[in-house]
This record gives structure tokens, sequence and C-alpha cells, in this order.
């Protein structure tokens, strides 16, 4: 019974600034991933429509080449980190 207000309180809470924002869609995320439970779709439809003011943050902070430091979403911008190029080694 509490996970499930715990739950309704999670798809309704608006939030009130990008950070907030990022932690509900991490925390749904999780959720949804874990098959803990399962969220209908009128639940992931309210829960979308509360993050939508935050979506520009949100995709930037999902970016796969956004480096993983925490300060994208404050609008600090650093280059992508080099990564080395793996080589083929041929095959015996």
């Amino acid at each position: 019974m509490r996970e499930i207000r715990a739950l309704e309180a999670l798809v309704a809470l608006k939030p009130t600034n990008s950070g907030e924002a990022r932690d509900k869609l991490l925390y749904l995320m999780a959720l949804m991933t874990s098959n803990a439970t399962v969220l209908s779709v009128s639940e992931v439809e309210r829960a979308i429509h509360t993050l939508h003011p935050f979506r520009p943050d949100l995709a930037k902070a999902l970016d796969r080449r956004a480096p993983g430091g925490g300060n994208e979403m404050e609008g600090g911008s650093r280059p992508p980190p080099k990564v080395a190029r793996r080589t083929e080694q041929p095959q015996r």
C-alpha cells in the first residue's frame, strides 16, 4: 500500500526546476526497468506531461555525448571526453 502511494506521488509530482525533473525521470526509468511494478499508460502519460517543461534540459542531461559530471543541467558545457579507438586484432 505504501509503495502504491509513493508511486502515485512520484507520477503526480510537478518538478519546480531541472534538477527535480532529472531526478524524477531517473526514478521513473529505474522503476520501469526494474519490473518492480507496471505503470499504466495513463500514469506514464501524466508523468511525461509534468516533465515536458524541462524537455530541453532533460535532453541535454541524457545526451550520450555529454560528460557525466552533472553540471550539464546548469548550463555548463565541457567537450566530450577523448575515447581511444580500439584496433582490430587479427584472428588466429
